[in-house]
């Protein structure tokens, strides 16, 4: 689905944010993107999205090159991209907010219509407050509405950024559930993620990131066992037991 060819990005011409980063997805997998702050995460899925510039290397989608499509076509194609913090506008409804994730669709009222009850299956809890203003929300509540908008767009690959930041522990457990029913419903899924062991443990890839470089990739499984990962993501010293 997605194919990251060797991308260097930086900001306003200073020094590269993400350095010669490959990385791919294939359809149905989630692969999670892990590194300390300022690694170079959110900027690797703002690269995907077209919301910052690829200096060097390719982004292939479907096979299609993407490294120089604007976002909004890259969304029409399908490539959705959920931010860090939710991003609500919360001078409007949680419908409202829905509704806008179907832009590219937007004269299509059946589509909208039949979106809007998939994504109300999802979080029944919005479908009790549809009419009710976005910033009234609780944090969860506000990421399962940033997670519907997202599914307004039929996403054939979800970027979800830090999807679990702020939220109590039980509603985190709930939105990682979300997650990996999607990627078995057959959305692939592109998690950046500081809860390194959630992300782990839903995961099927991951990645590592250090300082805008690829440290580390492999399966998710084989993450939770390397020490290195432990005890920088972890927090975890003590070695992996045998069995």
């Amino acid at each position: 689905m997605i194919e990251i060819d060797k991308i260097s990005v930086a900001y306003e011409k200073g020094t590269d944010v993400l350095q010669g980063v490959s990385l791919s997805l294939s359809a149905g997998e989630m692969v999670a993107v892990l590194g300390a702050n300022g690694a170079g995460k959110s900027t690797l899925l703002r690269a995907l999205s077209g919301l910052i510039p690829v200096r060097q290397g390719r982004i292939r989608f479907n096979g299609e090159d993407i490294t120089r499509l604007p976002p909004h076509k890259r969304v029409a194609h399908g490539l959705v991209h959920v931010p860090e913090m939710r991003q609500m506008l919360v001078g409007l409804s949680v419908e409202e907010n829905l509704i806008l994730g179907a832009y590219v669709k937007r004269r299509d009222s059946a589509y909208i219509a039949r979106k809007l009850e998939t994504v109300y299956d999802m979080f029944p809890i919005l479908k009790d407050r549809r009419a009710q203003l976005a910033g009234s929300l609780s944090g969860g509540q506000q990421q399962m509405v940033a997670i519907g908008r997202a599914l307004m767009g039929e996403p054939k690959v979800l970027m979800c950024d830090e999807p679990s930041l702020g939220l109590a522990p039980k509603i985190v457990t709930e939105i990682f559930e979300t997650l990996g029913k999607l990627r078995d419903g057959g959305v692939p899924v592109l998690l950046v993620e500081q809860n390194a062991r959630q992300a782990l443990r839903i995961s099927d890839r991951a990645i590592v990131l250090k300082r805008g470089r690829s440290v580390l990739q492999g399966k998710a499984s084989e993450m939770q066992s390397n020490q290195d990962v432990r005890a920088a993501y972890l927090g975890i010293t003590e070695p992996a037991q045998e069995g």
